[in-house]
Parts: structure tokens; sequence; C-alpha cells
């Protein structure tokens, strides 16, 4: 009896110590170099905007990464999520949010998702039209383009 009281104890500092972690990603070294170029070049040019990163994943082993700017002043939905997000982006030190195409798919910004088994056509979903520096790359690094509009 002893023994369960003291994995049961275990489990739950571990699941209270999970929540409040952030999930750190490592981008492929050729993505990251590139990506740290872009934003020490925007940097240089306007520094009153903060970025998150929009990452999908576009076919089998194919991802395209987006840098998305935005300001706290900002009342979107997308914000919103940056906010709250504990997934981040590692470039050159720096942690940068990190929204994923999933989120978007899976998601609801409401609360009220209908009962259970009957969900289907009452879900509000969002779709996130990002504009601004993209890298499409391979899961080895391999970059296939970059676009920045």
């Amino acid at each position: 009896m002893r023994n369960i009281f003291i994995v049961a104890f275990i489990l739950c500092h571990f699941a209270g110590y999970s929540q409040g972690n952030k999930i750190t990603y490592i981008l492929p070294d050729s993505v990251e170099v590139r990506v740290y170029n872009h934003l020490r070049m925007v940097l240089n040019t306007r520094n009153d905007n903060k970025y998150y990163f929009f990452l999908r994943k576009d076919t089998v082993g194919a991802y395209s990464l987006t840098i998305v700017p935005f300001k706290d002043s900002d009342q979107t939905l997308d914000r919103n999520w940056v906010n709250s997000t504990n997934r981040y982006a590692l470039v050159n030190g720096k942690l940068y949010p990190i929204l994923l195409d999933y989120d978007f798919t899976f998601s609801s910004p409401d609360l009220d998702v209908g009962n259970f088994g009957h969900r289907d056509g009452n879900i509000r979903k969002l779709h996130l039209l990002t504009h601004g520096y993209t890298i499409y790359f391979k899961t080895n690094g391999s970059v296939l383009k970059e676009d920045n509009w």
C-alpha cells in the first residue's frame, strides 16, 4: 500500500511539472541559420514587432516554416494562442513561440463544441493565412526553397 502511494505521488509530481515547462523545437542547422539571418536583417530595419513561427508539414518529410510578425496590441486569435503556447523554436540561443498546422486542424476557439458523438458540423474552425518569410525544407535539413511575401 505504501508503494502505491509513493508511485502515485511521483506520477502526480511529473504531470504537474511537465505542464509548466517549455517544449523546445530544434530546427535543422541549415534552416536555423537562414531563419536567424532573416530575423537579423528584419530586426535591423524594424524592431517594433514580435515574431512567432508557423510550422506546417506539407508532404512526406517536407515542411514549411513561416515567420509571422505580431504586436501585443493585435486582437487576433493567433496572438492569443501564441501567448498561451508552451512550444518554442530555438534560433541562435533565443526562443520563438511556434504554432503547428494541427493546432488549427484539431482545435476550436470556442468552448462550446457540441455534445459527444454529435460534434460534426457544430465546431468553428480557424485557418491561418500567413504572409512573410517562409522556408521550405526536408527533415534532413536540405532547403527546398525560400519565399518572402
